[in-house]
């Protein structure tokens, strides 16, 4: 699968002179936990993000951040769904019902990170133009639902 940097947090520490061995002690982290943040292996929550840019002095652009993560996750489910749409891919086998799992908890993964608010202004200032009216209405749903449980 295609693997994208998702934050800038390895180009911030060099930038402001700081080291990973730095920040695991301001954090009260394991320096192993913040070099796989570094290289993008393992993501940061938003509250250990939020902390950090306090420390480093750095503004953290929530709808940046979310456009980042959901196009990641869109890339992901892409080339997860030309994968299922595959002609010699038997629908029994274990390859496919393990892309089905993870084709549905990508979908629901953006809902998890991030606050209904963000999320839903996200989803009308950037998301509304590239779905249709059906896509958009059914993304809203999902996201409602997902904030009453």
């Amino acid at each position: 699968m295609n693997t994208t940097n998702l934050n800038r947090l390895k180009v911030v520490l060099v930038e402001q002179n700081k080291t990973g061995k730095w920040l695991a002690e301001q954090l009260g982290k394991s320096t192993c936990t913040v070099s796989k943040w570094c290289q993008n292996t393992v993501q940061l929550d938003l509250q250990t993000l939020d902390s950090i840019s306090r420390l480093l002095d750095e503004q953290i652009d929530i709808q940046e951040q979310i456009k980042t993560d959901y196009d990641h996750i869109q890339s992901q489910i892409t080339e997860i769904e030309s994968e299922l749409l595959n002609d010699t891919m038997d629908m029994e086998s274990p390859r496919y019902k393990e892309l089905i799992r993870m084709d549905d908890s990508l979908q629901t993964a953006i809902f998890t990170m991030y606050d209904y608010e963000d999320l839903k202004t996200f989803f009308e200032n950037n998301v509304k133009d590239e779905m249709n009216k059906y896509q958009y209405q059914n993304l809203m749903l999902e996201l409602e639902e997902y904030r009453e449980k």
